[in-house]
């Protein structure tokens, strides 16, 4: 990774992700990470977090259409709501509290996982440089789905720009390109509006959406 350190601790600098032009295919954001006081040691496995497991993952691409259009990029936009509020979340360094924007897209499983990330997130890792996530691609999923399901999103995400350390100044992954691959379903809440329930992925080699 490159030298970025200096005698008494890491600089970075915090940018609060306010709005990104997301589209179907490709979409972005980019956020800086806030300042912290440790200094990097050494090198360690890479994270584990509630929604991301900690070696490559085997994607099967799904090309099914889903029973509505409509639905489907209804789905989306909550999607691209949602992705824009999370890396704000994840830029800053996690939090203890589901931010309101964000509980109201989120419901059940997905709920649960995205905040105990955020809380892993705050009390286990830093950022080091600036962490530049985006939407490299989006398409429907429509097999393999948990019950329950009207309509599903599946995207491949990525990050770069910025190494990952834990508390004690571990180096955990460094600043180079990582794509993640992620299944998002959704159903209808009480108002009748659609909402993640359920999230699910990994890291990949490579984006399974053609």
């Amino acid at each position: 990774m490159k030298g970025r350190f200096v005698s008494g601790g890491i600089r970075s600098r915090l940018v609060v992700v306010v709005a990104c032009v997301a589209v179907v295919l490709v979409s972005g954001c980019s956020a800086k990470a806030p300042t912290s006081s440790w200094t990097p040691t050494t090198k360690t496995l890479p994270p584990v977090s509630p929604l991301q497991s900690s070696t490559p993952t085997t994607v099967t691409t799904w090309t099914a259409a889903p029973s509505s259009p409509e639905l489907y990029q209804q789905a989306l936009g909550v999607y691209q709501q949602y992705f824009q509020l999370d890396i704000a979340v994840r830029s800053m360094g996690g939090t203890d509290e589901m931010p309101p924007p964000l509980a109201a897209l989120l419901t059940g499983s997905a709920y649960n996982k995205v905040l105990a990330l955020y809380q892993f997130q705050k009390a286990h890792r830093r950022w080091d440089g600036t962490p530049n996530f985006k939407v490299a691609a989006t398409a429907p999923l429509s097999q393999g789905l948990p019950d329950g399901t009207v309509v599903a999103v599946q995207a491949c995400e990525t990050e770069e720009g910025a190494a990952v350390f834990d508390e004690n100044g571990n180096e955990i992954s460094d600043d180079g390109q990582f794509i993640t691959w992620r299944g998002y379903a959704f159903q209808f809440n009480d108002q009748q509006a659609l909402v993640i329930f359920e999230a699910w992925g990994g890291r990949v080699a490579t984006c399974p959406i053609s």
